[in-house]
């Protein structure tokens, strides 16, 4: 099954609006990781599911993906897949049209690079 989904490439420009397979394969393709994880976090008042890599942290040159806001607390590194939330059976949902409009706004620039403010 495919998702509607944000993906947010550190090294892009921007984030952008993606259709994505369901599929974990897919998920280490573009995050390019070998372990990820699926957080629940919300942004621009939205409830979403991040997928990230679960030890970006411990690589070389990473770069900062996500902060939390007002604070500003690095939340993740490296690329991002956002879905909408899990639904009562744990499966990930696709984002609705309002919600990746608002999203897709929601990017600062840290060091020419995209970053998403997740709310605390």
């Amino acid at each position: 099954m495919k998702l509607k989904a944000i993906y947010l490439d550190v090294n892009a420009n921007a984030p952008k609006l993606i259709e994505v397979e369901d599929e974990l394969s897919e998920y280490y393709r573009l995050i390019d990781c070998d372990t990820v994880n699926i957080v629940d976090r919300f942004i621009t008042g939205y409830h979403v599911c991040v997928i990230c890599d679960d030890m970006g942290l411990y690589k070389n040159d990473v770069k900062t993906s996500g902060l939390f806001y007002p604070k500003i607390r690095q939340a993740f590194v490296g690329n991002l897949i956002l879905t909408g939330p899990g639904d009562l059976e744990g499966n990930l949902t696709s984002l609705t049209d309002d919600q990746t409009e608002d999203i897709l706004r929601a990017y600062v620039k840290v060091n020419d690079h995209p970053c998403l403010l997740f709310e605390e």
